[in-house]
């Protein structure tokens, strides 16, 4: 068996030592081109780049191997230490950094895949399945931030925004960032968003509608106003194309008067932007200035031409506590 294929070998074993194996191959390598040499194959210039090239080769593989074995000893340090809260505190720091280490580890990988990939056309060697890049797929990193306790820590010190970017990471991550808490205590972190989440709202909805895609969700243009009660971004050009106002439905017919109880409704003042006045579902305000948004109002009512006449009642209020 030559070298190259018992070295694939290893790559496909789950219990080989990635350092000694990569190390012992590349040295391999070394002996093989100094036989080169010997037999006039290849001149000195070319012997010592090459020579070069293999150290940081290695030197590359160490560091890789020592950052894992760190962040994996860290993690079995903590687990040891899960039910002292004051250990986890002091932990905090480094598991903060985790996020940056781990942004590290990849770019380090995809250098080392690179230097392999340069030594590979330069010599045209081949290295065959190295598979290096899948090496940190194998080691169990996400244990280091599955724990509830760490990811909550972490999250505390992300803006909504890099929550929504960690989300993007990882099916398990975007799992577990569904909680409401992580988006509350980010939230309350930034300046001037201290305050409730509108009741209708989950935390995650407002973070989405305070911090993110600040444009119309229209024609995205920049100058809107927020509609917290509509769970909208609207400019004043698109609100006769996506508003219908009470009077309208009315005058029309459009829907039973009833059903007005299961949309969300904003007057005109709120439309400038200012916070839910519940006094709109008490009928209060002059029909022409109450406001539901046209899509909702068709799907809702299409959704109630669906219910059993029996339980059209039944819906309606269960409707109506929701709204």
């Amino acid at each position: 068996m030559t070298r190259l294929a018992e070295y694939k070998r290893h790559l496909r074993s789950n219990t080989f030592d990635i350092e000694k194996a990569t190390i012992a191959f590349l040295e391999g390598h070394v002996k093989y081109l100094q036989r080169r040499f010997k037999r006039k194959e290849i001149k000195i210039k070319e012997l010592e780049s090459r020579l070069k090239d293999l150290d940081k080769l290695k030197e590359d593989v160490i560091k890789l191997k020592n950052q894992i074995d760190s962040l994996l000893n860290e993690n079995e340090a903590l687990r040891h230490k899960s039910n002292d809260l004051s250990s986890v505190i002091d932990y905090r720091f480094k598991l903060m950094a985790y996020s940056v280490e781990n942004a590290e580890l990849t770019i380090f990988f995809q250098k080392m895949k690179k230097l392999f990939k340069t030594y590979q056309n330069k010599y045209e060697i081949d290295f065959g399945s190295l598979r290096i890049t899948e090496i940190i797929d194998n080691v169990k990193w996400k244990e280091l931030i599955l724990t509830d306790v760490i990811l909550a820590e972490i999250c505390s010190y992300l803006t909504p925004k890099d929550l929504f970017s960690l989300k993007q990471v990882a099916k398990f991550l975007f799992e577990k960032l569904q909680v409401e808490y992580f988006w509350k205590k980010s939230r309350q972190q930034q300046p001037n968003y201290n305050h409730k989440c509108p009741i209708h709202m989950t935390e995650q909805q407002y973070c989405y509608l305070n911090f993110m895609y600040q444009r119309c969700q229209f024609c995205k243009r920049s100058d809107f106003s927020l509609i917290l009660e509509l769970k909208t971004k609207i400019c004043s050009e698109c609100r006769e194309q996506v508003l219908i106002s009470r009077f309208e439905i009315e005058e029309e017919n459009l829907i039973p008067f009833e059903l007005l109880l299961a949309f969300h409704s904003v007057d005109d003042a709120q439309l400038d932007g200012r916070y839910l006045d519940y006094s709109v579902r008490e009928f209060s305000v002059s029909s022409s200035l109450v406001y539901y948004l046209k899509s909702e109002v068709y799907d809702t009512f299409d959704e109630y031409l669906k219910i059993p006449q029996n339980e059209k009642q039944e819906w309606l209020n269960n409707k109506s506590k929701i709204i």
